[in-house]
């Protein structure tokens, strides 16, 4: 209908018009496909499969790639040993690992010649993995703390979305038995803490 109205207008203020209602009604689809998404995520029976993390970090990082110009903007320390791996629902995972590196992605910081996220993992006792996202870009507004995975809620100035993706990471770890947080840096580091039970004990 916008496209139409479009070639309908005789005049620059009418046009004008058009393109913002259309660029309106594809940002409202937009968050209407995530929340359907996450929504989803809630109702998943969860299928566990033995997952290698290192190896699924890179193919987040490299379908990230594929679906944004992303040549350059960032580059992935993927320092996870090789041998790391967790028993849970491979689609969940992969999903997190997306969200959270398309979040480093978008908000890097451009003024910064050497842009990085780094990813690390730690056992958490036993039956828990410790996994860091950490980034040097853009940052979060200090006084947001836990806030920052509510829905709608964005950690910047220069929101770049409508604030979902974090909340969606924080769906997905709980669906998973898990948790995420983001921890306060010294180094001026943004650091995504994802901790997630090892074993397929969780789906029971």
């Amino acid at each position: 209908l916008c496209h139409l109205g479009k070639l309908e207008a005789k005049d620059f203020k009418s046009t004008d018009y058009f393109e913002k209602l259309e660029q309106t009604a594809i940002t409202m689809n937009g968050i209407l496909n995530k929340l359907i998404s996450i929504h989803e995520i809630n109702l998943r029976e969860l299928k566990a499969e033995n997952i290698n993390v290192r190896d699924k970090i890179f193919e987040s990082f490299e379908l990230i790639c594929s679906k944004l110009d992303c040549k350059g903007a960032i580059v992935l320390e993927n320092m996870i040993e090789e041998n790391t791996t967790i028993n849970a629902d491979t689609g969940l995972i992969q999903e997190l690992f997306y969200v959270l590196i398309e979040n480093s992605i978008i908000y890097r910081d451009v003024q910064k010649p050497d842009r990085f996220l780094r990813v690390t993992s730690e056992r958490n006792g036993s039956a828990n993995l410790d996994i860091h996202f950490m980034d040097n870009g853009i940052g979060v507004s200090p006084d947001l703390g836990e806030r920052i995975f509510e829905m709608f809620v964005v950690g910047t100035t220069t929101p770049q979305g409508p604030g979902l993706g974090l909340y969606e990471a924080k769906v997905i770890s709980k669906k998973l038995r898990g948790d995420i947080v983001l921890i306060n840096s010294k180094n001026t580091l943004t650091d995504f803490r994802v901790t997630l039970p090892t074993t397929r004990l969780y789906f029971s």
